[in-house]
């Protein structure tokens, strides 16, 4: 999603995005990386992310059409 999205060029999703990619970062970064504390805010935000993404999608086909 972060791919098409940067390929897409849509960047004020992008910078949505960002905020998680830094924490994986962190986390892959941080001496305790294998707590699932840390991955709680991915799996609370991946439903709204993929509404974001669904959102998207259908934006562009009704322009599209």
């Amino acid at each position: 999603m972060t791919f098409s999205i940067f390929i897409k060029k849509n960047f004020k999703y992008f910078v949505i995005l960002m905020i998680p990619l830094s924490l994986i970062l962190v986390c892959i970064a941080g001496p305790v990386n294998t707590y699932f504390r840390y991955a709680l805010p991915y799996v609370f935000a991946i439903p709204i992310y993929i509404a974001m993404f669904i959102n998207e999608l259908q934006t562009k086909n009704k322009s599209a059409s």
